[in-house]
């Protein structure tokens, strides 16, 4: 009898705990833009901005020192951001993305894409309407970005690369 006065004791406070700390992961990933610069291990697996020609750069998501940066040195007045709005952590960093891009005077688009099926409908549909911005938006200095500037960038990369708007990407100093 010991046992189960014991586990009806201990469940409910289990039970407790758990929403707490459900509760708690989730509050802190809406905050997550403030916190990314100090999740360490997240920057040695960033990529590095590539160029794909004189007018595009790709590369990973840009803090407002980043961006600023690339403003100067290249001229960017265009961003394409590939974060997925629909997940939180990266909706709180496109959300401070368009402060930024605002107060730097840059055009910002937003093309959510997926990393977990690179080759699905959704992601494929919005390459093509990338690849038609960037025809039409012809002359602009374009940053197209996802997170860690890696799987989604590279997609695009490719993309861009059959559609004739770059060719094979080269580092940016």
């Amino acid at each position: 009898m010991g046992i189960l006065k014991k586990i009806f004791y201990l469940l409910p406070r289990l039970i407790l705990f758990s929403i707490f700390g459900v509760y708690a992961v989730f509050a802190l990933l809406s905050y997550f833009d403030y916190i990314e610069r100090f999740l360490f291990p997240l920057h040695f697996i960033q990529g590095e901005v590539q160029k794909l020609d004189d007018n595009i750069l790709l590369g990973p998501y840009p803090h407002f020192d980043e961006l600023k940066k690339l403003q100067k040195e290249t001229g960017i007045n265009t961003v394409i951001s590939l974060l997925n709005d629909s997940l939180p952590q990266e909706k709180a960093l496109l959300n401070r993305e368009r402060k930024i891009a605002e107060r730097l005077g840059i055009d910002l688009y937003s093309y959510p894409m997926t990393y977990f099926n690179l080759n699905g409908t959704h992601n494929r549909r919005n390459a093509e309407e990338i690849s038609a911005l960037v025809r039409k938006i012809n002359g602009s200095k374009i940053y197209i970005h996802c997170y860690l500037g890696r799987h989604r960038v590279n997609f695009v990369r490719d993309n861009l690369i059959k559609a004739g708007l770059g060719r094979e990407v080269s580092a940016h100093n």
